[in-house]
C-alpha cells in the first residue's frame, strides 16, 4: 500500500454467489412420523430418530462428494448485442485526465481544516459508482465474448476537499486492461462529485475484486 493513502478492498464479482448444493446421500430412508422432538433445525430432516442434512433444502456444506451448482453470473457479462453486431472497438478517450502522481508534492495548509475521508462515507459514495462501473465492465464482457472470470481493478485517486478528482490512475488485469476498463472506469471516477469536506487533499487507494458474480462491498 503507498505510503499516505487510504486503502479500501471490493470484492468485485455481486461478489461471489454460492450455488446451492445437492446430494443423494443414497439412504432412501423414510421420513420418520417423530419430529426428532424438535431438535431437527433449518437445513436438516428427522430420518428414523436421527436428525440429518436435507440436501433438498439447498444446504451448502458442500462436502467433497457434493455437487454444487455454478455460481450465477452477473448482469453485465451478458452482451445486449450479436457478435456480428458490435462496431469496431475504440477506448473511451482519457487523455485529459491527469494521472495520479504519487510524487506530487504535498503542501500543507494552515488555512483548511483537518477533517478526514471517511471510511464509510466513501464506500458508499464508491458503491453510487458501481452502475457505471459496471457498464465499462460490461463493454469488456461483450467483445471478450462473455464473462471475463477472474481479475482485479485497482483505482488511485487525489480526492479534493470540495469533493472533486484532480487525478485518477487505474489499473486492470487479462481482458479487462485489453478491452478497455482503465480509461473508461478513469472517466467514471475523475467526473464524480464527492461530499465535501474540510480537509486536506487525499490520495486513495481502492481496489474491486472481480469473481462470478457482480461487485460488491466485503
Amino acid at each position: 500500500m503507498r505510503s499516505g493513502l487510504l486503502a479500501l478492498a471490493v470484492l468485485a464479482s455481486p461478489l461471489l454467489l454460492a450455488g446451492a448444493c445437492n446430494k443423494d446421500d443414497g439412504s432412501n430412508l423414510p421420513e420418520a412420523t417423530r419430529s426428532c422432538e424438535g431438535m431437527c433445525g433449518h437445513g436438516t430432516k428427522c430420518v428414523g430418530d436421527t436428525c440429518v442434512i436435507d440436501w433438498g433444502q439447498g444446504v451448502c456444506v458442500k462436502p467433497e462428494d457434493a455437487v454444487c451448482d455454478a455460481p450465477d453470473s452477473p448482469a453485465w457479462t451478458e452482451c445486449p448485442f450479436a457478435a456480428a453486431a458490435l462496431p469496431t472497438f475504440r477506448p473511451v478517450y482519457d487523455k485529459k485526465i491527469p494521472r495520479f502522481n504519487p510524487k506530487q508534492t504535498r503542501v500543507q495548509s494552515f488555512v483548511g481544516g483537518t477533517e478526514r475521508v471517511d471510511d464509510y462515507g466513501l464506500e458508499e459514495e464508491m458503491e453510487k459508482l458501481m452502475v457505471e462501473l459496471e457498464s465499462c465492465l460490461a463493454i469488456a464482457a461483450c467483445y471478450h465474448g462473455g464473462d471475463p472470470g477472474p481479475g482485479e481493478i485497482d483505482f488511485t485517486f487525489r480526492l479534493m476537499p470540495d469533493g472533486s478528482v484532480s487525478q485518477v490512475s487505474v489499473k486492470a488485469d487479462g481482458p479487462y486492461k485489453k478491452w478497455g476498463v482503465e480509461p473508461c472506469a478513469r472517466k467514471v471516477v475523475y467526473e464524480h462529485q464527492f461530499p465535501e469536506r474540510n480537509g486536506e487533499p487525499k490520495g486513495i487507494d481502492y481496489t474491486m475484486i472481480l469473481g462470478s458474480g457482480a461487485p460488491e462491498e466485503i
